[in-house]
């Protein structure tokens, strides 16, 4: 498993600033206001989830060098764990989407993020679990079982690796996914591929990285992405949603934040949406 990723290049440029330079005070002010808000949200069953979002964002966004060493340190983590399970996870997946390729959801379907720049069939998505809730159990839990292995293995930075959403996209032959940002700044991504062709790439704030069947990338929330399928197969890639390695008071603003979208009924929705029937 390569590391064919230099972080120093990707992680965002737009803040050349260490955490924010917020006090103690204001952050207790966020935090009271993310949870009065993350209430509303769930009693009145508006569409705040991404003004909650938005409301923490600015505390969450970081280009460290410490940050920067250390989400580093999880992706050789995760690649050596990974890497001791890759063909049987990868013979799982490649399994279970042969049995379901019929009833595989679409990605705009799941995440209405996406409806603005995805409007046909060509990326599904498998998901395991979204935001701590788990989906489609009875199909993945080979698969979920090997995820928690990995992360619940890694003591990493004093505490484990928390995942909070999984899922394995499927991205049509001669395809692209246009460029787009994460919504939420409270976590990282790293992309595990399980399958590609020749021509497979993903465009990481206008830098390119040739994909490869084992290779893996893990990227900032602040970096554009685009996905590149100009093979004759299908590209399945496995994505894995980390909560970000913050500590102190902008790490427990991030866990309120994080348990709050966990109860919240766009995430449930969400949940529903990703059913295989």
């Amino acid at each position: 498993m390569n590391d064919i990723i230099n972080l120093d290049d990707v992680i965002h440029k737009d803040h050349k600033h260490d955490y924010v330079k917020n006090t103690s005070m204001d952050v207790l002010k966020t935090s009271i206001h993310v949870i009065f808000l993350g209430v509303s949200i769930h009693i009145s069953e508006t569409e705040g989830l991404y003004e909650l979002f938005n409301l923490a964002n600015p505390y969450l966004h970081t280009t460290s060098r410490v940050y920067i060493r250390m989400i580093a340190d999880m992706k050789v983590f995760l690649d050596k764990r990974f890497s001791n399970i890759y063909n049987d996870f990868n013979h799982e997946i490649m399994k279970i989407i042969v049995q379901n390729q019929k009833n595989l959801v679409y990605l705009q379907d799941v995440d209405r993020t996406y409806d603005l720049i995805l409007n046909d069939d060509r990326c599904k998505v498998l998901t395991l679990f979204i935001f701590d809730n788990l989906v489609n159990i009875d199909i993945c839990k080979p698969l979920v079982e090997h995820i928690d292995n990995v992360c619940n293995k890694l003591d990493v930075f004093r505490h484990l690796i928390h995942c909070i959403t999984s899922f394995v996209l499927i991205i049509a032959k001669r395809s692209v996914i246009p460029e787009h940002r994460a919504v939420y700044k409270g976590t990282i991504h790293y992309y595990l591929i399980m399958h590609c062709g020749d021509e497979c790439s993903m465009i990481v704030d206008n830098k390119k990285f040739k994909l490869k069947s084992g290779s893996s990338l893990l990227t900032d929330p602040g970096n554009e992405i685009s996905i590149v399928n100009d093979s004759d197969v299908e590209l399945i890639i496995l994505c894995l949603e980390l909560v970000k390695p913050i500590e102190g008071v902008y790490g427990l603003l991030n866990e309120v934040v994080i348990q709050v979208a966990s109860t919240n009924h766009i995430v449930k929705h969400a949940c529903q949406a990703s059913l295989i029937k």
